[in-house]
């Protein structure tokens, strides 16, 4: 029968020693390792960061039974309690879409704060990945990508010409990011222009070539 201790190997210890100081050094160090990881990506850790951190796949199908491991993606996990935080359900996408992933489409403008996080998180991939009910991979050899609050995301000015190709309204998005900073309306027009021909191009060529508007009340009026 299968173990579901995360040691590897066992000692006597004296009964009189107190709990925490009966833990297995082994079993001490991988737990380490494998908190040091979790802590630099919101929580998230993957099957193979835990394969090399010294489990064994029945371990880790053991600590997810027992709740200290809970399933995100394929392949990808939280470590301990989930967090209400977005950027974690952003980490572990990221994670399931491999390297070169990023944010994208309706997640980036999340990221971005254009829009309230959403169910289903969307990500930009080089290679092809599979997608679940919460996750959807849109392929793509080359993209335009930034680092925004810590995590890979597709930049501002490709952000809403993805947002524009899948039919999108963007005027409001534009102008809340170029009256925040995140970008000039003279940068995006350069953009729209140099994607021209792109789905998308002539929307954000539109909509970067209105006047800017500094303040809600006025872009709603």
């Amino acid at each position: 029968m299968y173990q579901c201790a995360v040691a590897l190997q066992t000692r006597v210890v004296p009964s009189h020693q107190r709990p925490e100081d009966r833990a297995m050094p082994n079993e001490n160090h991988v737990m380490r390792g494998i908190r040091s990881v979790a802590s630099r990506q919101w929580g998230c850790i993957t099957v193979r960061q835990l394969l090399a951190a010294g489990l064994t796949r029945r371990q880790i199908e053991c600590m997810a039974e027992r709740g200290q491991l809970i399933r995100m993606h394929r392949g990808v996990y939280v470590l301990g309690a989930l967090s209400p935080a977005p950027e974690q359900r952003w980490a572990a996408a990221l994670l399931a879409g491999g390297k070169g992933a990023a944010l994208s489409h309706t997640a980036s403008a999340g990221n971005f704060c254009w829009l309230q996080p959403r169910a289903v998180i969307e990500i930009s991939a080089p290679r092809k990945r599979r997608g679940d009910e919460r996750l959807t991979v849109h392929r793509r050899a080359s993209i335009d990508v930034t680092k925004h609050n810590g995590l890979p995301t597709t930049t501002v000015a490709q952000t809403l010409l993805d947002l524009a190709a899948a039919g999108w309204s963007i005027d409001r998005f534009t102008q809340e990011a170029a009256a925040t900073g995140q970008i000039s309306l003279d940068d995006l027009r350069a953009f729209a222009a140099s994607r021209r021909g792109a789905r998308g191009a002539p929307a954000l060529l539109a909509a970067a070539g209105q006047p800017l508007i500094r303040s809600r009340m006025e872009y709603e009026a």
